[in-house]
């Protein structure tokens, strides 16, 4: 039982429609376009979309653990960015440059961008005390600077040199 199809044709012949079970006995929907290739398709959970050549170009969906997310890719097929929910069950986003590499991260209160190394640059966001503060990198992600609220919930600002050895800081506070 089951197992049933719709499919309709343009007038060369080509399949334009596939509504019906897939072979995970789950309902699929598949539009394809004038040459036949697939330009959508909607899963059990998912939706995909698909260029001209038939390369997908964007997924949007539900994960394994029950939270949905979207998922955008480019030319070649690297994903360039996400959107959705992480393993910690909370918002994020990620934009990856043109080989897949990590270049901003944005979770929930803070932001990282990476460097063309795969290597964390810039932090902005949120401390465990609960204070904020902006901590910069050299390449070798080796921190330079720190601008924020130490743990008495003052400002302070810290210079280090190239292997992250501090040589200037400044507290808010007259001694």
């Amino acid at each position: 039982m089951g197992g049933g199809y719709i499919r309709t044709y343009n007038n060369s012949g080509k399949e334009t429609t596939y509504l019906g079970t897939g072979s995970d006995n789950a309902g699929q929907l598949r539009i394809y376009n004038q040459e036949g290739e697939t330009g959508s398709y909607m899963g059990n959970g998912y939706i995909q979309a698909y260029n001209q050549f038939g390369e997908r170009t964007l997924f949007l969906g539900t994960g394994s653990s029950g939270g949905g997310y979207l998922r955008t890719y480019n030319f070649d097929g690297q994903e360039t960015v996400y959107l959705g929910t992480g393993a910690d069950s909370s918002g994020q986003m990620r934009i990856y440059d043109s080989v897949g590499e990590t270049g901003t991260f944005i979770g929930s209160g803070y932001f990282r961008s990476y460097n063309q190394f795969g290597k964390m640059s810039t932090y902005l966001g949120n401390g465990r005390d609960g204070g904020g503060y902006l901590r910069t990198n050299n390449k070798f992600e080796t921190e330079t600077v720190f601008l924020g609220t130490n743990n008495a919930n003052e400002g302070l600002v810290n210079l280090n040199d190239k292997f992250g050895q501090s040589f200037w800081i400044r507290l808010n506070k007259k001694e």
